[in-house]
């Protein structure tokens, strides 16, 4: 629902609702969203099979090859979030915001890491 008193103060109401709706993605993500989502990526078969493995198979032979860049691996890691977003969307009608989706990646990717230095391989 439109506010329709900033019509009349000559200001555009769909700038007003984006405004409001923009300080979602500047917002320190949730931890309890993070943990949610995270859950979610890691027991989605769909993402596990088609996105997850794949990924951690590609870093693994970077790490080998000695290429593998952190940043460059959260960027990766985002795909596979981001279809896990969207089912989880499709499942329960709610999207979380960018910064929870990139702590989740950024996640994922810091258990890569310590995993790989354990000696644990995909």
């Amino acid at each position: 629902m439109t506010n329709t008193m900033a019509h009349f103060k000559g200001k555009d109401p769909k700038k007003e609702v984006m405004s409001d709706l923009s300080h979602r993605h500047r917002e320190e993500p949730n931890e309890h969203e993070v943990r949610e989502l995270q859950l979610y990526v890691e027991n989605d078969s769909r993402v596990y099979h088609s996105r997850l493995i794949p990924i951690y198979k590609n870093f693994q032979r970077k790490k080998a090859n000695g290429t593998y860049e952190h940043e460059l691996a959260v960027k990766g890691m985002m795909y596979a979030v981001n279809d896990s977003n969207k089912n989880y969307k499709n499942d329960f009608g709610y999207s979380f915001t960018v910064s929870v989706r990139q702590a989740v990646a950024r996640n994922m990717v810091n258990f890569f890491e310590d995993e790989y230095s354990a000696g644990n391989r995909w």
